[in-house]
């Protein structure tokens, strides 16, 4: 609260109460003598110069009397101050959840309150901006692991604690902490997951050949590129770069179950694929050694390679089986003959009648009916 420019006169005096008193009364001594000289000297009627008084004592009055409002003005406007400022530290204290500890303010003027006052505001201001920006970075870090894993960000109320908790108590405080610890443990948690799928992934790509084939050899190989190349990196060097939202987890465990579903697929085709290559070796009389050297013309594994070794080799056979049917045909009944004279077997009825299939037409002759031989 500063001091008015009016208390102070033009030329700077200074002046206690009893002095102000006892000068305003000589001066207004002097002044009435020498007012009533002039007067007198120049013949004013009695009834005029108690006017003149009258007029002069009012304005004094009302000098006094403006003074005086200026001064009371002065006080309300402080008093206002100290309200507002007051209230202003009730305010920090019910965010803190303390209660006020002014009542000491009550007993000095208002000039000192206001100074007590804005130091207690200032030093509870400091300490109020400090726990909002604490629980800035707590907050913060909600989104920041709600964001990561995929979950809702909870709203300010799941903080607010029991009716009546102040707004940057401790209690939030903690709320906020502990959220913080749980969102943190279901973020281990899952990466301990998305890890051990990566880990399943990455073997069945390995038994699939899959990245050394260029990333591309299964229908869905486009819409999982990405995931793929993070789960080779994490099987390859250890580096997981693989999202933990959980639309992610969704999608990794979809690609685990796509691999599995492929290599069985494969398997199952290589399967059948061997197996008619087989039938095929055997009714085509295939010599051991090119058996041999196309089996070591390729690794026996679930690569779309192996897969198209085989398809391209059941072709050939097909072909082959094509050519020389009738030759195999032939070469059989050669060795069939051979039998039937070593058992004795030389008349046509009982040969017939041992295997009609001998005489048939080579043209009406299946593989299956060849193998059956």
């Amino acid at each position: 609260m500063s001091y008015r420019a009016s208390s102070i006169s033009d030329n700077g005096v200074r002046v206690l109460p009893e002095i102000f008193k006892h000068r305003l009364l000589a001066t207004a001594e002097e002044t009435l003598n020498s007012m009533q000289k002039i007067w007198k000297e120049a013949g004013y009627e009695e009834i005029e110069c108690q006017r003149l008084l009258g007029e002069l004592l009012n304005k004094l009055k009302a000098l006094l009397t403006a003074e005086l409002a200026a001064e009371q003005q002065i006080l309300e406007h402080a008093k206002a101050e100290v309200d507002a400022k007051t209230l202003d530290y009730s305010t920090y204290c019910s965010q803190l959840g303390r209660l006020p500890a002014i009542d000491h303010l009550r007993d000095l003027n208002y000039t000192d309150r206001l100074a007590e006052l804005e130091k207690v505001i200032n030093n509870i201001s400091t300490e109020v901006s400090e726990r909002e920006g604490l629980l800035n970075v707590e907050q913060s870090k909600i989104n920041d692991l709600s964001a990561c894993l995929g979950e809702s960000i909870p709203s300010d109320s799941q903080f607010d604690g029991p009716a009546g908790t102040p707004k940057l108590s401790d209690v939030r405080l903690n709320l906020m902490r502990q959220y913080i610890v749980e969102l943190e443990n279901t973020k281990t948690k899952r990466m301990e997951e998305v890890k051990s799928i990566a880990k399943d992934c990455f073997k069945h790509m390995t038994d699939l050949m899959y990245a050394e084939e260029g990333f591309k050899t299964m229908e869905d190989s486009s819409l999982y590129l990405s995931l793929d190349k993070q789960i080779d990196r994490f099987g390859r060097i250890g580096e997981f770069s693989i999202s933990l939202h959980k639309k992610s987890m969704q999608e990794i465990s979809a690609r685990l179950k796509s691999f599995i579903e492929e290599k069985e697929k494969r398997r199952v085709e290589l399967g059948e694929v061997g197996a008619e290559i087989a039938r095929l070796w055997t009714l085509l009389r295939v010599p051991s050694i090119e058996r041999d050297a196309f089996q070591a013309s390729f690794k026996m594994n679930l690569s779309m390679e192996t897969l198209c070794k085989g398809f391209d080799e059941l072709t050939r056979l097909k072909e082959v089986r094509k050519m020389s049917v009738g030759k195999v045909v032939g070469s059989i009944r050669e060795d069939i003959d051979a039998l039937w004279h070593e058992a004795g077997i030389e008349l046509e009825d009982t040969r017939r009648s041992e295997f009609p299939l001998y005489f048939k037409d080579v043209d009406t002759l299946d593989d299956r009916s060849v193998c059956e031989n």
